[in-house]
């Protein structure tokens, strides 16, 4: 079934997190900063999350669909936090040590973790 999309938004570059958005599709767009803003029932096709500073990304609601992250872009320091926020989940101990060790590597992870700590205080 097509999606009748509420606003559309076609090779934008976002300097700063858009206003609250529902049902909009986000085609080839670039993200420098969505922190705080809400993406609900968005697709992003093809779009890029350029943010390198977890303050950028920080507080972003999204839903969380195969259609909205299909073929999005993230940046390594977007791709690094969402694992590590994955990470801080309990279970699954080997496959979190794996992501921690072999795949966010430890030192950055701690980093990582330290800067979100200090967001989230």
């Amino acid at each position: 079934m097509l999606q009748a999309f509420i606003e559309q938004y076609s090779g934008e570059d976002f300097k700063e997190a858009p206003t609250p958005k529902e049902g909009a599709l986000f085609h080839r767009c670039t993200f420098h900063k969505l922190n705080g803003a809400t993406l609900k029932n968005c697709k992003l096709y093809g779009s890029k999350f350029a943010m390198t500073k977890a303050q950028d990304i920080i507080g972003l609601t999204v839903t969380m669909d195969c259609d909205s992250f299909n073929n999005v872009e993230l940046s390594p320091e977007v791709l690094d936090y969402l694992l590590l926020l994955i990470c801080k989940s309990s279970g699954n101990v080997e496959k979190r040590r794996t992501i921690i060790e072999k795949v966010v590597g430890h030192d950055r992870a701690v980093q990582l973790l330290r800067e979100l700590e200090t967001l989230e205080n």
